[in-house]
């Protein structure tokens, strides 16, 4: 992946991650996307758009960035939603368990940072865990865009995956935001290590 300014070489935007057991919480740091293209496979996540680092608006730029993950999730379970200062994803494991880092490559790479806003220790309540677990991705997804208090006014209107799933985009575009599933149109059918585990969103 790399860093520039030109069309020909996008920018590489701040990449936040955390994690439970069963998910990742990934935020891509971007303002007022143009044409986002965001791709979700089982081992690898792409989000590509114009956008602004700041908000100012003039100094938008093309930004991609490719997320080469270390163990396999599930892509039509992963949502992603677009707001006006970041993309925010919830992207479910394949297997449940805690990883050691986010991408498949070691090292740590300069844009790739821990939200230690969301941040969990595997050793953590457990019953905070519990009751994750009995949300759906949808809300799991508001529940921590509210908790990071980048955009709320949309807690209590996001349902189960099962029985209905309300029409997120009809919700999102009242609000100005874009809400997917994770699911790519193809696919029907970074790297920082984690913070030491220390007794004790």
């Amino acid at each position: 992946m790399m860093l520039g300014t030109s069309s020909d070489h996008p920018a590489t935007p701040t990449v936040l991650w955390a994690q439970r057991a069963t998910h990742l919480l990934v935020t891509i740091e971007v303002h007022d996307c143009e044409h986002p293209t965001v791709t979700i496979d089982a081992k690898q996540v792409v989000f590509s758009a114009k956008a602004s680092s700041t908000g100012a608006g003039s100094d938008k730029k093309h930004y991609r960035a490719t997320l080469d993950l270390l163990h396999e999730i599930d892509p039509k379970a992963s949502l992603y939603n677009i707001r006006p200062r970041l993309v925010e994803f919830v992207l479910y494991k394949k297997e449940e368990k805690w990883w050691p880092r986010l991408l498949s490559t070691k090292g740590k790479p300069f844009w790739l940072k821990t939200d230690f806003a969301k941040w969990k220790d595997e050793d953590e309540s457990d019953e905070d865990e519990d009751e994750e677990r009995k949300k759906s991705p949808g809300e799991l997804l508001d529940q921590f865009n509210l908790s990071s208090g980048a955009m709320g006014g949309m807690g209590g209107m996001m349902g189960g995956m099962g029985g209905g799933m309300p029409d997120f985009a009809s919700m999102a575009a009242a609000q100005g935001m874009k809400f997917e599933s994770g699911a790519s149109d193809e696919d029907d059918s970074d790297d920082e290590e984690m913070p030491p585990l220390v007794d004790q969103p």
